[in-house]
């Protein structure tokens, strides 16, 4: 009787190891993927100008549509550095994975007509200098049309996707 229940216990004790040893190897792998997950940033400033005159446009409000945060431009047209997710575009993953991120950049000013620019590319622990973003004012009520911008991915990025379907 001993003996079973001694079976018992160590059966019991044996269970509650391997219990603790899967959450424990669970909690690590969760962590390290948050952890992995939440490096992956870059940094754009963004410069607008005045599209007839190329003069630097003070004070206009920058938004970065993915993460919701409104930026004011300096007297040079500057923004301060952005931080931005690197959030990847997953339509070609099958093919040729992107390893960029793309921001939505919305750029507006009362008198200038609104700009907004699709898949912006960010690149992880780089800062992106010289993207520029013009505005055009609003002379006539026809200049109130949106600019709407695209950016195409880097010529080599473009290259080895041609490659791989080019017969």
């Amino acid at each position: 009787m001993k003996k079973k229940k001694l079976a018992t216990c160590f059966l019991c004790l044996s269970l509650i190891l391997n219990i603790l040893l899967t959450a424990l190897l669970f909690a690590q792998n969760n962590t390290a993927i948050f952890s992995s997950a939440q490096a992956k940033n870059g940094e754009i400033v963004v410069t607008v100008l005045e599209t007839n005159t190329l003069n630097p446009v003070d004070n206009a409000t920058v938004c970065i549509i993915e993460t919701k945060k409104y930026y004011q431009t300096n007297t040079k047209g500057l923004t301060e550095k952005i931080s931005a997710p690197i959030l990847k575009n997953q339509n070609f993953n099958n093919s040729l994975e992107r390893p960029w991120g793309e921001l939505t950049i919305l750029v507006y000013k009362p008198g200038y007509a609104d700009s907004i620019n699709f898949y912006t590319a960010i690149n992880q622990n780089t800062t992106r200098v010289g993207f520029v973003v013009y505005l055009t004012p609003i002379i006539n009520q026809e200049d109130n049309t949106p600019t709407v911008n695209t950016e195409a991915p880097n010529p080599s990025y473009i290259t080895q996707l041609i490659n791989l379907f080019k017969k």
